[in-house]
């Protein structure tokens, strides 16, 4: 045999011995513990339960104007909006911090109007009033619930989702803290039940949830945080399953606001057809379609969401989002709100025993 030959042999029994090597180096699957690790979590979150406060503040102020004769100050509600650095206006996407900000001139002049009257069109209301313990603007929309509930995503997952682009453990305990849990994920907002009870989207996910339900959207979430932050621990090597778990930390998040949503436009359905209608039936009916849109709202303008800024649009439209007295007394437009949905059903893939139980707030209905 020739040095060629031989060289040649030599290469190749290298080959084969380093090609076996590589594929006896398989990754192990990663090992997930039971509980996240809450080590680092106080530290990490200063900044956004400093925000969490400020929020309770600035809804508990905005819920002031809920009550007859009592006005509102719009500049001092934008003051509790942009209190400390960052504030909720500087964590809120650029466009619907631009819509928030029309919105306290709006909230203050409703809150000096006479009684709201349902049935009766914007130019007929005035400057819009309270009615059965709601402050609706002149359009019959209550602004609390836009300032409120669209912050859950404009602000709260708008910045969950910035610090996502850098998946550090660090990062992980912020995003759990503007996700509105902490590490005990103890799935209800109820503080007679723990001493760190849900807030924000949290609370939402966990009324979305059964408390024996393996598969519901707080016990996804909360495993997928779990995996997020093993995954990490575990090196480089399980950054496949990092990424797994922040994509579904977010598109499980953005389906609980959906499932809210869902359950929002159940309550308005039933109320607004109820044979038995009166003000405060429809005072209630009307809180619940606030929360719609300002739960909806929130998400528009989004990058890392699923459904897409047309999808909203189309939603708020048939909503009647800028007209929402219409809604009341007409079954046509009541028929509207089914397709919403419907559509919102067929956008995230919930099934129809999940959109009977999403009917339900089951902390309420379970005790939690």
């Amino acid at each position: 045999m020739n040095k060629i030959s031989v060289l040649a042999g030599l290469v190749f029994s290298a080959t084969v011995f380093i090609t076996s090597c590589s594929s006896d180096e398989k990754v192990a699957p990663l090992t997930l513990p039971a509980t996240y690790n809450a080590a680092n979590f106080q530290t990490n979150t200063v900044a956004e339960y400093t925000l969490r406060n400020n929020f309770r503040t600035f809804v508990s102020e905005l819920q002031k104007g809920r009550v007859a004769g009592v006005a509102l100050d719009g500049n001092a509600l934008r003051t509790l909006y942009e209190k400390d650095n960052p504030s909720i206006s500087s964590i809120t996407l650029a466009p619907t911090r631009a819509t928030m900000n029309s919105l306290f001139a709006e909230i203050d002049k409703a809150s000096k109007g006479s009684m709201y009257q349902f049935g009766k069109s914007a130019a007929e209301n005035g400057n819009g009033g309270t009615n059965n313990g709601y402050l609706f603007d002149e359009t019959g929309l209550e602004l609390e619930q836009i300032l409120d509930k669209g912050s859950f995503g404009a602000a709260f997952y708008n910045q969950a989702a910035l610090l996502a682009a850098n998946p550090t453990a660090a990062n992980l305990d912020k995003i759990l803290a503007l996700y509105g849990s902490n590490p005990t994920f103890p799935n209800t907002p109820t503080a007679t039940k723990t001493p760190q009870p849900d807030f924000f989207m949290a609370n939402y996910a966990a009324r979305r949830t059964k408390g024996n339900d393996t598969q519901g959207l707080y016990v996804q979430l909360r495993n997928a945080f779990i995996k997020a932050q093993a995954a990490m621990a575990a090196g480089d090597k399980y950054n496949k399953d990092r990424d797994e778990a922040f994509a579904d930390i977010f598109l499980t998040w953005e389906k609980a606001n959906a499932a809210t949503v869902i359950n929002y436009l159940f309550d308005v359905e039933t109320k607004l057809s109820s044979a038995a209608i009166d003000d405060k039936l429809r005072a209630s009916a009307m809180h619940s379609y606030g929360e719609c849109v300002g739960f909806l709202l929130g998400f528009k303008g989004i990058a890392k969401k699923k459904i897409t800024d047309a999808q909203i649009d189309d939603a708020l439209l048939k909503m009647n989002s800028t007209t929402p007295f219409r809604i009341v007394g007409s079954p046509t437009e009541i028929a509207k709100l089914v397709q919403v949905r419907r559509d919102l059903q067929a956008i995230y893939g919930f099934t129809n025993a999940e959109m009977e139980d999403f009917k339900q707030n089951w902390v309420t209905v379970e005790g939690r």
